[in-house]
């Protein structure tokens, strides 16, 4: 599981659910616009690195560009302790980078790790 960088529990869906059709979900047009801006942000932190996603990062690259703030690194420390992931803190950092450029924004360090240690909170 540790190759495995999002881990999501999904419970199953009732029939009512499924056959509802709910017009306050995302369009998949919006989805690919936020994706495409998502992968412009990061053609433009890369540019001349040869590097073209946020999943190729190496370490150099993850201490410049995962920046964290005061808050964002006491939540991924008090994680670390609690879970002991050590093996995977990079991958937490990158995803969460990415989250932040899909959103437009800074850090998502609580819901990446959401997203990797669902079953262990």
């Amino acid at each position: 599981m540790d190759r495995i960088d999002l881990h999501i529990d999904m419970p199953p869906l009732k029939f009512s659910e499924l056959s509802t059709f709910n017009d306050n979900s995302e369009s998949s047009a919006n989805i690919r616009k936020r994706v495409i801006e998502a992968r412009e942000i990061q053609n433009a932190r890369f540019k001349e690195s040869g590097i073209y996603a946020n999943a190729q990062m190496q370490s150099k690259e993850i201490k410049k560009y995962c920046i964290l703030d005061d808050n964002a690194y006491e939540t991924l420390k008090t994680a670390i302790e609690k879970l002991n992931p050590s093996a995977v803190l990079y991958k937490i950092l990158k995803v969460s980078r990415t989250i932040a450029d899909l959103a437009g924004s800074n850090n998502y360090i609580a819901e990446t790790l959401q997203y990797r240690f669902f079953d262990k909170c």
